[in-house]
């Protein structure tokens, strides 16, 4: 019967218009007057410039003195530092101001007093960042609560380029739209990759990334009620051989990261319904991103699976949407030095806002979860052994440490926001804003410096990270410039 059903169904999606929507044509329609080549172009000239900037010396001093302290979760050693300035509401701070002008991009530390520059070119900036000792947090005796406000120029580019460009790859994976692109193709619909229609608009940029990773999208064509719609499903990985020709250092560092962490989540609209899975793992499959959709829309679901039921009446397109609020969950595994940390409930809330004049995107921690710790660390030292010798245990200092970040913060928890601001034609403004609380003390600087050993990659893994970045920006920037003679 499901089969009778399935090639039904392959029938009737043959026999509708032709539609033809292409990957490509989703870029063109992702700025007002099908002009989203261009403004992808303008967006890879920012990049390519912001990527080739190199730190003076003054800088570099900054920038290892932070991430030496950071790495270490140390937020006494910077907020006692020279670094910082005293602010009149009584925290410590610095301010960055980068300027991006004539194809080049500078960035300096504002000293106290020092006009501010005005936002006026693409990519341009001002980020501040703030720290605030607390002596009386909800746990323990000392934290920090720390603040990033990152405010840019954006000129014509804004959240709607994002909403569009989104909403036009759902309407390239519409079960009718994929039955014409496989046509075109010779393909049958049950073997046809959307990811080969990607490659077709990006050739050189897919033919760069496809050397050292793997690609693979899976379209389920299903219908309920005769509605057709595809339950899509996307998964990266990374070819070890390839890439450790090319860039070792990448690949080892890959390498080491297997087993560390893994961690999986969902989105669940107000109405309990499902909108997306994923997952995050080293192997075999780095990323797994599984969603509904039908028309260009999201298709909430009853349920993941080959039961997942949609919810048709609940289908909403992102470009349509005005309000929208929904919930995150996420359960996290680790595995550092052989102790092996669990944190099955990590739940937040994310709420969408959209005006004429403006875009708040909020994202807010509700619960932590309590972590459980098991294993050996350094695969010889039991975990009840290690709590002999520090006050209270490794879960209780652990789950602390999620406490103030849940609930700290002046009862706001840690939480960020993107935000928009379109009231003047082509002099968009962007806004990034972070809050969180810290919980410090040794043990916990201890734990976390641990964790970032076993994570964190060296200067010259990052270094051929960039190199990799820019090539691949700079076969994306190419496509572009083609896609533009082609759409000319």
């Amino acid at each position: 019967m499901h089969r009778i059903v399935t090639c039904l169904l392959v029938f009737a999606l043959a026999a509708c218009p032709t539609l033809g929507y292409e990957f490509s044509d989703a870029v063109v329609h992702s700025a007002p007057d099908e002009k989203g080549v261009e403004a992808g172009l303008k967006l890879m000239d920012y990049l390519g410039a912001s990527s080739k900037w190199e730190p003076d010396d003054k800088m570099m001093e900054l920038f290892t003195f932070l991430t030496d302290s950071f790495k270490e979760f140390n937020f006494d050693r910077v907020y006692e530092s020279r670094h910082l300035m005293d602010r009149p509401d009584g925290t410590r701070g610095l301010t960055f101001a980068g300027i991006y002008s004539d194809d080049t991009f500078s960035l300096n530390v504002l000293d106290r007093g020092e006009p501010t520059p005005e936002l006026s070119t693409i990519g341009s900036f001002i980020a501040d960042f703030s720290l605030e000792k607390n002596k009386n947090p909800v746990r323990g005796k000392t934290s920090f609560l720390a603040s990033l406000e990152f405010n840019a120029a954006t000129e014509t580019l804004s959240h709607e380029n994002i909403v569009r460009l989104l909403t036009g790859f759902l309407r390239v994976l519409d079960p009718a739209n994929l039955q014409e692109l496989a046509n075109e193709a010779g393909e049958d619909l049950d073997r046809y990759d959307a990811i080969d229609n990607f490659r077709e608009a990006f050739p050189r940029f897919m033919g760069y990334l496809d050397r050292y990773f793997t690609f693979e999208s899976i379209s389920q064509i299903r219908a309920r009620k005769n509605i057709p719609y595809n339950h899509f499903s996307m998964t990266w990985g990374y070819k070890e051989r390839e890439l450790g020709k090319e860039f070792p250092r990448i690949a080892d560092f890959l390498e080491d990261l297997e087993g560390i962490t893994q961690v999986s989540g969902n989105g669940v609209s107000m109405d309990g319904d499902l909108l997306y899975t994923f997952s995050l793992a080293p192997r075999p499959k780095a990323f797994t991103f599984e969603v509904f959709t039908r028309e260009g829309k999201v298709l909430p679901v009853v349920s993941f699976g080959s039961a997942g039921a949609p919810v048709f009446e609940r289908a909403f397109s992102m470009e349509d949407l005005t309000e929208y609020s929904f919930r995150n969950n996420i359960s996290i595994q680790s595995n550092v030095k052989g102790l092996h940390f669990d944190t099955p409930h990590v739940k937040s809330t994310t709420r969408y806002s959209d005006s004429e004049t403006d875009m708040l995107l909020y994202a807010g921690l509700n619960q932590t979860g309590r972590t459980s710790i098991s294993g050996l660390a350094f695969h010889i030292i039991p975990v009840w052994i290690i709590d002999l010798f520090i006050p209270g245990n490794m879960e209780e200092i652990t789950n602390s440490f999620s406490t103030v970040l849940e609930r700290g913060n002046r009862g706001k928890g840690a939480y960020m926001e993107v935000a928009w601001d379109t009231s003047e034609p082509g002099k968009y403004k962007y806004r990034w804003h972070g809050e969180a609380e810290f919980l410090d003390n040794y043990y916990v600087r201890f734990g976390m410096r641990v964790i970032s050993d076993a994570m964190r990659a060296d200067e010259r893994t990052v270094e051929e990270m960039r190199r990799l970045g820019r090539t691949a920006l700079e076969k994306l920037r190419q496509d572009l410039l083609a896609m533009k003679e082609k759409t000319a």
